[in-house]
């Protein structure tokens, strides 16, 4: 499973905007050239495997991927999980684990609150193409300097049948230069679960910075615990508390 990029809100696509801009003495209204279809991809390096609080791998991992967002809010991509460890042994290492496609829609409303649906499809090719399957609706607001986002992910199919995972996050982005930019984010999940007898509850949170010049970026993350009959102490479980990360990425 992924965060899927977008390390605030998640999976929901990004709505045009328009600009204005300011010509001598008189103010003339601008409107924004936006290409049909906006790609961008990338790689992520980090130093181990964290979804959700789960820890998949507590090794290295390699997260290449790609995105395509159209001029009308629809984004659409694919993401995959690359292990470079072998978790003490527990998964095979140089192989995917992971590759999950996803597809969404979003727009904003009163040019301020940002609304979203998705479609994420996680497959497992080194578990022989079992999927599972989720649904999510998203909204966020800006408060200040602040981005607030809450989302619901609804799991409809495989593994993660009948749970839903609810999240809050925030983040706070500063441009120091035209080329260099920095940033707090932090969430909070708490996990529905009707499918396996679990108790429901406070599952994990996090708090992380970031900074990025030009294509690249780096950050770092402190995963922690909620309730430990939600996310117990384990193998699969909790495992890693911090994450470091490397990243490069391109639009074209």
């Amino acid at each position: 499973m992924t965060r899927i990029k977008t390390l605030t809100a998640v999976l929901a696509g990004v709505a045009a905007i328009a600009t204005s801009a300011i010509a001598q003495e008189a103010v003339v209204m601008v409107e924004e050239e936006v290409a049909p279809v906006s790609l961008s991809a990338g790689v992520d390096v980090a130093s181990a495997y964290v979804f959700r609080g789960v820890t998949y791998n507590d090794e290295m991992v390699a997260q290449p991927w790609m995105d395509a967002t159209t001029s009308f809010g629809l984004n659409f991509g694919v993401w995959a999980n690359y292990d470079i460890g072998d978790y003490d042994g527990t998964i095979e290492d140089n192989q995917f684990s992971e590759i999950d496609i996803y597809v969404g829609w979003g727009t904003t409303v009163a040019d301020m609150l940002d609304l979203g649906v998705g479609y994420c499809e996680y497959t497992y090719p080194m578990y022989g193409g079992e999927a599972d399957r989720e649904l999510s609706v998203s909204a966020g607001l800006p408060v200040g300097p602040i981005g607030l986002g809450v989302a619901a992910y609804f799991g409809v199919d495989g593994g993660i049948k009948d749970t839903i995972y609810l999240e809050a996050t925030a983040d706070y982005g500063l441009d120091l230069t035209d080329e260099l930019s920095a940033g707090l984010f932090a969430s909070a999940g708490y996990l529905i679960n009707e499918n396996s007898g679990t108790e429901d509850g406070f599952q994990d949170y996090t708090v992380g910075a970031s900074v990025a010049y030009g294509i690249l970026g780096a950050s770092v993350t402190y995963i922690g615990q909620g309730d430990d009959k939600v996310l117990p102490e384990e193998q699969y479980g909790y495992d890693v508390e911090v994450v470091g990360m490397l990243s490069i990425g391109y639009d074209f």
